[in-house]
């Protein structure tokens, strides 16, 4: 997975209680790979990686299911994510389904204000206007 992460540049946003997977990219020294819950109250990040599921973050997540499938289930290719979907009649079945889970945890962490809650915390800017990125310069 950290891998993964740092060839594609993603964050990971994992499950709070898999402590395994955000402990081991703590170790390497790659932690900016790591995704924080925010809290909405305060704005600031948890003190763990990853998000926990509970009650409201629970409705969040399958909001946030019902709608990408609304808005974009016609477009999905990948049948199984679509049966796992199909096959969870209840927020607790979200457990038996891997797939499914993770691709909620996805749309879930794709809401989250971290990237700029954490901007505003470290207070560190990149200019890359005169880097080899930028085709004007």
């Amino acid at each position: 997975v950290l891998m993964a992460c740092e060839y594609y540049g993603a964050m990971l946003f994992t499950e709070r209680n898999k402590t395994g997977t955000w402990e081991h990219f703590i170790r390497r020294g790659r932690g900016g790979y790591l995704m924080y819950e925010v809290d909405i109250q305060t704005g600031r990040p948890a003190e763990k990686p990853g998000y926990y599921l509970h009650g409201q973050n629970k409705d969040e997540l399958f909001n946030e299911i019902r709608d990408f499938i609304e808005f974009h289930g016609d477009r999905v290719v990948h049948l199984k994510l679509l049966e796992e979907f199909r096959n969870i009649r209840y927020k607790d079945e979200l457990t038996k389904y891997d797939l499914a889970a993770a691709a909620g945890a996805a749309l879930y962490g794709s809401k989250s204000p971290y990237g700029r809650t954490a901007d505003k915390l470290i207070g560190n800017k990149i200019d890359l206007s005169k880097s080899w990125l930028n085709p004007l310069y």
